[in-house]
């Protein structure tokens, strides 16, 4: 005879294998469709609590989706509109019906993330142009301090000069004491308003969808290796901000 509590073990194992098996594949299912916006990400959220899924278990199946070669290879075909992804009419009913929420709620999101893309693509390319004229600057210098060299053969001492010239390339390590700033404001995360939260994720959000596209647009195993190694970071940043915000207004 079996007893009811080795019934009860069975069945909660069952429901956990569903669960996972669920969540896996949710997780799969948006990965192929190509970018995991800050929607998508709430709906993932909110299956966790749902699904009572850890952060642990969660990013384990972000990064077995990234690596998932099938996936990738969807998601490349669905964003050269190679493949459309299949709507029943039932699916298209209730998108309609979810269109109205979601703009009513995401409005003031889309107006930042407008205004911030059309200033950080107005502010690029100056920067290129004082860029090129500063190498062409730097080209030029040598041709005129070569000449006062020939002429002064005799005197050898002055050529130790160059070295020091050549000790002021080595100054560009101190830009990597500027990394730790992600720390900085994970740690003043309590300290900081909603909106200013909202914000750091909106910036947050566009990263990542710049860097799938480039992720996208190139078939290189370096430059997406060093693509993927830049995301990880970027999406479980984008997860305690999230969390941070369900935990300020769990009703929503």
């Amino acid at each position: 005879m079996v007893s009811k509590s080795d019934e009860n073990g069975d069945m909660h194992s069952q429901l956990r294998h569903l669960e996972t098996t669920a969540y896996s594949a949710v997780v799969s299912a948006v990965r192929a469709q190509g970018e995991l916006t800050w929607e998508k990400q709430k709906i993932i959220d909110r299956l966790r609590d749902i699904f009572h899924i850890s952060s642990e278990s969660h990013h384990a199946e972000v990064a077995r989706a990234e690596a998932d070669t099938l996936i990738q290879q969807i998601s490349a075909s669905v964003s050269g509109h190679t493949i459309t992804p299949h709507r029943d009419e039932s699916e298209l009913k209730y998108a309609k019906s979810t269109d109205t929420e979601s703009e009513s709620d995401n409005e003031h999101t889309k107006r930042r993330a407008s205004t911030k893309g059309r200033g950080s693509i107005g502010g690029k390319q100056p920067a290129k142009k004082r860029a090129r004229k500063n190498v062409k600057k730097h080209e030029e210098e040598p041709v005129t301090t070569s000449e006062p060299k020939k002429k002064r053969a005799k005197k050898p001492t002055k050529l130790e000069d160059p070295h020091v010239e050549e000790q002021q390339p080595v100054q560009p390590p101190p830009p990597k004491a500027d990394s730790p700033k992600p720390e900085e404001e994970e740690e003043d995360l309590d300290s900081k308003s909603n909106t200013e939260i909202e914000e750091i994720a909106d910036k947050e959000d566009t990263e990542i969808e710049e860097l799938q596209e480039r992720l996208k647009s190139t078939s290189d195993p370096d430059i997406r290796q060093s693509i993927m190694a830049a995301l990880k970071p970027k999406r479980v940043r984008l997860d305690k901000l999230i969390e941070q915000i369900q935990k300020r207004n769990p009703g929503n």
